[in-house]
């Protein structure tokens, strides 16, 4: 390929993802899934299953979400809104680095997760692996990417990263995977400031990640500023302590009212981002003091 083609489909293709609709993703925990209508989180564009992992001998141990009502899961997607699974998270990721440092491991693990998410029409597969260590890890990481995109493409299914405020990604992964979502909360003293969330988010399309793959993290909860464990999700904040819009401390909590959900959500579209990540829809208000409102309502304001 000549040189000026090339410049060409790179300034065709940034012109046709300026143009997309930033994303609005959100995860559902295993034990809300029998919750699921088509339309209960009006604006989300991608709804992500928490979750499988692999198991020590590369199979995928999907048994927490054996209770999935599928027919809803297919309405949902049915109303536009694509479906994915995720792989990994807090506590689930204990057999992701053997796994993917041994190559009939990990192609079993590729082939049992494309096949679940064939037979269950889904539209791909979120890799949450908390946390690889060491580049020995990333590489294998970075080989995982590589082979379950190959395993989706035949349906084009999405492969996504979900990265921990401190998490590092594997070799190129920024372009390795479709998008990458910035966990922008957990982080120390108040966890989930606008400052700290834009300074994460900067580094990393710094470090490579471009910035229409890249959605911000924002947490439906708050989490005590000293007392790092406590954690309350957003309704019953909004319940028992009926913060003001522009409130995002109280009680000893810190958590992300509207106003600055609105503040987040306009900067990641003012800065061309993919869209945002939310951390869990069942901690979300419901009717209008909702915040995934918030978030599609500012994310499709003209830039």
């Amino acid at each position: 390929m000549t040189r000026p083609l090339a410049h060409l489909l790179l300034a065709l293709t940034a012109a046709v993802a300026a143009g997309e609709k930033p994303r609005l993703v959100g995860y559902l925990p295993h034990h809300a899934t029998l919750e699921l209508e088509a339309g209960r989180y009006p604006g989300l564009t991608d709804l992500i299953l928490f979750s499988g992992e692999p198991r020590a001998d590369g199979s995928l141990d999907a048994s927490r979400l054996d209770k999935t009502p599928w027919d809803k899961v297919a309405a949902v997607r049915a109303s536009g809104t694509q479906v994915h699974l995720c792989l990994g998270g807090w506590g689930r990721s204990r057999h992701f680095a053997a796994v993917t440092a041994d190559p009939a491991r990990r192609a079993r693990f590729v082939a049992e997760a494309a096949r679940f998410c064939a037979e269950r029409g889904l539209d791909g597969v979120d890799l949450d692996w908390e946390h690889p260590r060491g580049a020995a890890e990333l590489a294998a990481y970075g080989l995982l990417i590589d082979e379950l995109k190959a395993a989706l493409a035949p349906r084009k299914g999405e492969v996504t990263l979900t990265l921990a405020g401190a998490g590092q990604l594997p070799p190129d992964g920024g372009r390795r995977a479709d998008r990458v979502q910035l966990m922008a909360y957990d982080m120390p003293g108040r966890h989930a400031t606008p400052e700290a969330a834009q300074a994460r988010a900067e580094a990393l399309i710094a470090a490579g990640v471009p910035a229409n793959r890249l959605a911000l993290g924002v947490p439906f909860y708050g989490r005590g500023v000293t007392a790092r464990d406590r954690t309350l999700p957003y309704r019953e904040i909004l319940a028992r302590l009926a913060p003001r819009p522009e409130q995002d401390d109280a009680d000893g909590l810190h958590f992300n009212g509207p106003a600055t959900m609105a503040r987040k959500a306009a900067w990641a579209r003012e800065r061309g981002l993919g869209g945002v990540m939310a951390w869990e829809l069942t901690q979300d208000a419901s009717g209008e003091a909702s915040l995934l409102r918030v978030l599609r309502r500012e994310l499709d304001r003209p830039r």
